[in-house]
């Protein structure tokens, strides 16, 4: 029938015994039931993020899986529909920290490190979006709602001739610890050049 085995012929088997030993059976033909193999191989089980969209917008109802926790699939579907907006998220971040060039020389931080820093800030509302949908389905309104309202406030800020900055306080933050950063790199250097000058005066 549709039964899987494995023949074996003019062969040896080595089994040990409960009580350690080792037995030695010589055979002329072997049938070797593989069965067991299948049934372990046909039970893996994909989690959502390693399914199709298309299944996870139609999941089986016998996925044991999808019966446990179906949350985790609207959710799958929910980040990998909103994932693909944030290229654009960024791209509006960027052009309205850009802004008017003349307020570059007054920005306290350069708009670079202004841009990045908000950029991973919206990103990671995103991720804890997601992560909380998992569990709580009211997180996937949000899911859509980051990228959605970052988008308005950048395009906002650019409609507007608008600068967009950081907080005041994230600012000087992030200033005094770029020098902090820099006085240090510098003290290093100092250090090491005048051991390399009290070095050559040694010798």
């Amino acid at each position: 029938g549709g039964e899987k085995v494995l023949m074996m012929n003019d062969g040896v088997i080595h089994r040990k015994t409960l009580t350690g030993d080792l037995s030695v059976i010589r055979f002329t033909s072997y049938a070797f039931d593989m069965s067991a193999f299948m049934a372990a191989a046909s039970a893996v089980t994909l989690l959502p993020k390693d399914q199709t969209t298309q299944y996870l917008l139609n999941p089986s109802a016998n996925d044991k899986y999808y019966q446990q926790s179906p949350y985790e699939y609207r959710a799958e579907v929910n980040q990998r529909f909103s994932e693909w907006t944030y290229s654009m998220v960024f791209a509006l971040i960027a052009l309205a920290v850009a802004g008017d060039a003349r307020s570059h020389r007054e920005a306290r931080v350069n708009p670079l490190i202004t841009a990045i820093t908000i950029s991973l800030f919206v990103r990671w509302l995103g991720f804890f979006a997601a992560s909380k949908a998992d569990e709580i389905p009211q997180y996937a309104y949000m899911v859509y709602g980051v990228p959605i309202v970052a988008s308005a406030v950048a395009i906002w800020f650019i409609v507007s001739n608008r600068t967009l900055e950081l907080p005041v306080t994230w600012a000087d933050w992030m200033t005094n610890f770029a020098s902090r950063i820099a006085d240090s790199w510098n003290a290093f250097k100092l250090r090491l050049s005048r051991r390399g000058t009290s070095g050559q005066g040694v010798g």
